[in-house]
């Protein structure tokens, strides 16, 4: 995309937003992985599932 926009001052100005916008996301991206990593999301929500799968085979045994 940066090639075409350095091609000329037309396509540049086209495409400015949108660049910007896929560079935005692009960062928020990365900030928001990282912050999951480091809060360790995933161990918790499969700690989460865990417990709730115990519990409904546990509710299953009593029916």
């Amino acid at each position: 995309m940066r090639r075409g926009m350095d091609a000329s001052e037309k396509t540049r100005l086209q495409y400015a937003s949108k660049y910007a916008g896929t560079a935005n996301y692009w960062k928020y991206f990365i900030g928001q992985t990282k912050g999951l990593k480091r809060l360790k999301v995933a161990d918790k929500k499969r700690r989460i599932e865990a417990d709730f799968n115990q519990w409904l085979n546990q509710q299953s045994c009593h029916e």
